[in-house]
């Protein structure tokens, strides 16, 4: 069974880089976006789960707040089942 993973801004920032792209493969840790957060830093976007990127809903350059959706990714999830 498939389905979406969000991948939401933790911070107020600008989008400095974008790591990815429609269609590609992504592993557990690899950097996906990175954010120019207030003080001027620069903060990586990560997530712990193996997927496709679906869509990417942001552009480099572009304002974000925390919670707002950067991409969705495409990941499977097992259930366990018992005879």
């Amino acid at each position: 069974m498939n389905y979406c993973e969000l991948i939401t801004s933790p911070y107020y920032g600008v989008v400095e880089e974008i790591c990815i792209q429609q269609g590609s493969l992504i592993s557990e840790g690899g950097s996906l976006f990175y954010i120019r957060i207030q003080d001027d830093t620069i903060a990586s976007i990560s997530i712990g789960i193996n997927g496709r990127v679906q869509s990417i809903e942001v552009s480099k350059g572009e304002d974000v707040i925390p919670g707002m959706v950067l991409a969705c990714v495409e990941t499977e999830f097992f259930s366990a089942e018992r005879d």
